[in-house]
């Protein structure tokens, strides 16, 4: 049976719910980039994943816009997705472990991505690859960072110097893809 919405619009409490749901999400958050875009996120979620964006929101709990002179919106938009498929997962989850003051990685070899982030990550050219590192080192992210790293790691391994510099090299003009 189906909900009767009719009552909900007679009542004029239709329309309130949608405003409610679309307009008012307090928990989110604008991240003004580089190239002034503006990307919502999950303010929990935020704080979840970046320590930096933690400490800076507790700090300043009122604050409903984040300027990033230093990540442009693709960039803003991959990590989001990243992070709001891994919004059921904690910090860590790699087996990065965070006691002690050292990160010991647990994980045994380069091919140790999970299934989801390298096809979320599949064609992300080298460029584009450079500028999530820095993103992710920028927002203290180290899940993503370490996905990253061994992503870039397996593109370099057994290539010989000149084979690394100009993999390296295609990151300033994008036209290499990681597969």
């Amino acid at each position: 049976m189906d909900f009767p919405y009719a009552i909900l619009w007679h009542c004029n409490l239709l329309p309130r719910l949608v405003y409610a749901s679309i307009c008012c999400t307090m928990s989110s958050i604008k991240l003004k980039t580089s190239d002034k875009k503006e990307v919502m996120v999950d303010r929990d979620l935020l704080v979840k994943w970046s320590r930096p964006m933690g400490d800076m929101l507790e700090a300043c709990p009122d604050t409903g816009e984040i300027p990033f002179e230093n990540i442009d919106e693709r960039t803003m938009k991959k990590i989001v997705g990243w992070c709001e498929h891994h919004q059921h997962d904690n910090p860590g989850y790699l087996g990065v472990d965070m006691g002690m003051g050292d990160k010991v990685l647990r994980l045994k070899s380069l091919h140790d991505i999970p299934q989801w982030d390298e096809r979320f990550l599949n064609g992300t050219t080298m460029n584009e690859m450079c500028y999530l590192l820095q993103a992710t080192s920028l927002l203290e992210m180290d899940d993503l960072q370490n996905i990253l790293g061994r992503l870039l790691a397996r593109q370099l391994q057994g290539k010989d110097e000149g084979e690394m510099e100009s993999l390296l090299h295609s990151a300033v003009t994008g036209n290499n893809v990681i597969h």
